[in-house]
């Protein structure tokens, strides 16, 4: 401010003064050095205005910041903390699972005895099986006769001659009960599974019962055994509206396998589709009860190996419904 003065001063004398030419040039001269120093004071100015603005903003970053160092330094300690818990759980986990892996163990090896007392037993009733196929047709043969002669004339010793055979009677009357039940159910099937080809779902008949056979493509087209593909869960559901209506048959569900290099592979595998078919049926509403599933492995291939479609057809799975002539071999035997 006495800069401004001062130069004004000087102003006023360098105009309204007289003064020699020598003192009007120096006059000149110091009112030129104070302009210079007015300039570079202003300068100065606003360059200190603008620092301190600076300052200013560097005073509330620099509180930013450290609030900001607050927050990530309660956030660490925070996480650090989540951490150790994560890392006692971990811990525990590995403990846990160790424990799991030794209890599983001790269940894997119960549920291969069991497996395998089962195989046994299914062995034993194959056997029994064969036998009384046997007998059934030897059976069959006898009733084709007493069919043929209409248990009348040329009856053999010990047939009346003069009347029907009652025995004879009462086992044509109980084989037209089982022919109409399997041609029942065989019906309700054909209706259910209209949708699937006869090579993906075949329907057939055995002296036991009903037979469905399953093949791999619909079940476990990537040779899986752990769940049964969504297509083959379509079929499975059809086929458990059946079962659900006829609550009093019997499930037989029989897994088998394409022949490899590992039997015991090919029969843990066959086990495996048959239980997870087993399960899917349950899950649709068939009483688990009821359902005996049971693996084959690789002992009864339809085609050789080599065949290109062995994979196929071999690897399939079947389902028997007993409604079978087995129960009339006790009755001709009595």
């Amino acid at each position: 401010m006495k800069l401004l003065t001062l130069l004004a001063t000087l102003s006023i004398l360098l105009t309204f003064s007289c003064v020699s030419q020598q003192q009007y040039a120096e006059l000149e001269q110091t009112l030129d050095y104070y302009k210079g120093e007015a300039l570079a004071t202003d300068s100065i100015r606003a360059a200190n205005n603008q620092l301190q603005s600076e300052n200013n903003q560097t005073q509330a970053d620099y509180q930013s910041l450290t609030r900001d160092l607050e927050r990530l330094t309660a956030t660490n300690i925070s996480l650090n903390r989540n951490y150790q818990d994560v890392v006692s759980r971990y811990n525990n986990l590995v403990g846990d699972n160790q424990k799991v892996l030794a209890t599983t163990s001790y269940e894997t090896q119960v549920l291969e005895q069991e497996l395998s007392l089962r195989q046994e037993e299914l062995d034993r009733k194959e056997r029994s099986l064969t036998q009384m196929e046997v007998q059934l047709r030897n059976r069959n043969s006898e009733l084709q006769q007493l069919e043929a002669r209409g248990a009348y004339g040329n009856t053999p010793t010990g047939y009346n001659t003069n009347a029907v055979d009652p025995r004879y009677q009462q086992l044509t009357n109980e084989k037209a009960t089982i022919d109409q039940q399997r041609n029942v159910l065989i019906n309700y099937l054909q209706r259910v599974l209209v949708g699937f080809p006869e090579e993906e779902v075949a329907i057939t008949t055995s002296n036991e019962g009903v037979v469905l056979t399953l093949n791999q493509n619909l079940l476990f087209p990537q040779g899986e055994t752990g769940a049964v593909h969504w297509k083959g869960r379509q079929a499975l559901q059809q086929i458990a509206v059946v079962l659900r209506d006829n609550p009093e048959l019997p499930v037989h569900i029989t897994g088998h396998t394409n022949p490899s290099s590992n039997p015991d592979y090919d029969w843990e595998m066959s086990m495996l589709r048959s239980l997870a078919v087993a399960k899917d049926l349950a899950t649709f509403g068939v009483d688990a009860a009821r359902m005996e599933p049971a693996g084959r492995g690789s002992n009864k291939p339809l085609v050789p190996a080599t065949n290109a479609r062995a994979q196929i057809v071999n690897g399939r799975t079947v389902i028997e419904i007993p409604v079978g002539y087995m129960r009339l071999v006790d009755g001709l035997g009595n």
